[in-house]
């Protein structure tokens, strides 16, 4: 697994863009099962379990709460940007 200064020098020597595209072969990746909490984070034998709120971020100061409908497991809940949908709509 890449350490901070691993990615520092393949930005440097390689450019943003290959370094992220290089990312998920040294897996360094998160699926939607994983993102939603479903599933356990498991890379390098180490086991990391987390809920839907694990990414949520606490830099959100203006969001509605919206859950989903479940179509792929059980439903969940999540944070939407108020700013973000705004801007997006001019």
């Amino acid at each position: 697994m890449p350490e901070i200064a691993d990615l520092q020098n393949a930005v440097r020597s390689k450019g943003l863009e290959p370094t992220l595209r290089a990312l998920p072969d040294a897996g360094v990746y998160i699926t939607f099962e994983e993102f939603r909490g479903r599933a356990p984070i498991v890379r390098g034998g180490r086991e990391i379990r987390v809920d839907p709120t694990a990414f949520d971020t606490p830099l959100l100061r203006q969001y509605y709460t919206a859950t989903s409908g479940g179509t792929t497991g059980a439903a969940t809940e999540g944070r939407a940007d108020l700013t973000h949908a705004a801007n997006r709509l001019g």
